[in-house]
């Protein structure tokens, strides 16, 4: 890898992190095509922190709820209630907790399956089937009305199916944004909070695999760090960017148009491996 294809590959993220047409695929593919060797896996998570950065600047003000609602059940007075109980009836209490039941699916997945995912990275033949998988779960949103489920109609159930998609993401070609924004408006949930939870979901999952990823440092010589931390600063400013801009796009609902995309980024994918091979 040099640097204009790190650039590139920074590009290619901050963009699609937030539009749903898988990131972690995109990624996959291109490394393919560019022929890049070594710790893929660590690149690709670096360049997720460059996006989970931009989610950061962009909900800084939910971010900054969260620990409000914890001092105040804390510090409130609870009298016979548990923490959890306290939690759940304030908003800012309701929100770390479903984001922490949220983040349970696919810390699990990743937990047990590390390594499989880690080969998976390595085939751009998945991604490219799992692409037009990822089409096929935007195509069934078609027709789905943004039902009044916010955060707080949402429960337990509704927050471990999201969970349960960010999990299936963890396969390269499963667009992580667009199967847990599928699954909030399979449970009927209004689809700007569905997009809101869906990125404020990331923040867990992406530091968690930061933390499992930072056990391999020495793998990587100081070019290779050099350009996956260019890779990473683009991801930044192409990230704000974008998420700024699709969140619109989140709102309005409009997630079957990707499906084409998807559909015919994964059989292009799968055609080309396939005669490579």
């Amino acid at each position: 890898m040099n640097l204009f294809e790190s650039i590139v590959l920074g590009i290619i993220q901050g963009i699609t992190e937030f539009l749903p047409v898988s990131s972690s695929g995109h990624l996959v593919v291109l490394q393919g095509l560019f022929g890049v060797e070594g710790p893929r896996l660590f690149f690709n998570v670096m360049l997720h922190v460059g996006t989970l950065i931009a989610i950061v600047i962009v909900f800084w003000r939910d971010i900054v709820e969260i620990p409000k609602g914890i001092l105040a059940a804390l510090g409130g007075n609870r009298g016979t209630r548990s923490l959890p109980s306290a939690l759940w009836r304030s908003a800012q209490g309701k929100l770390v907790l479903l984001i922490i039941v949220g983040s349970v699916p696919a810390a699990l997945m990743g937990f047990f399956f590390e390594e499989i995912f880690s080969h998976l990275f390595a085939s751009p033949l998945v991604a490219g089937f799992m692409l037009m998988v990822t089409g096929t779960i935007l195509w069934f949103t078609r027709g789905r009305s943004s039902d009044s489920k916010g955060m707080d109609e949402m429960g337990v159930i509704d927050t471990l199916i999201v969970g349960l998609g960010q999990g299936f993401a963890l396969i390269p070609g499963i667009s992580r944004s667009g199967i847990t924004i599928s699954f909030g408006l399979f449970r009927g949930m209004e689809r700007e909070w569905s997009g809101k939870f869906s990125f404020l979901l990331a923040i867990p999952a992406i530091f968690g695999a930061l933390l499992m990823e930072f056990r391999m440092p020495s793998e990587l010589s100081s070019q290779e760090l050099f350009f996956t931390l260019a890779g990473t600063a683009v991801a930044v400013v192409v990230g704000y960017l974008s998420l700024r801009t699709l969140m619109h796009l989140v709102k309005r609902g409009n997630l079957v148009s990707f499906s084409y995309y998807c559909w015919g980024a994964g059989a292009m994918t799968v055609f080309l491996f396939m005669r490579w091979s």
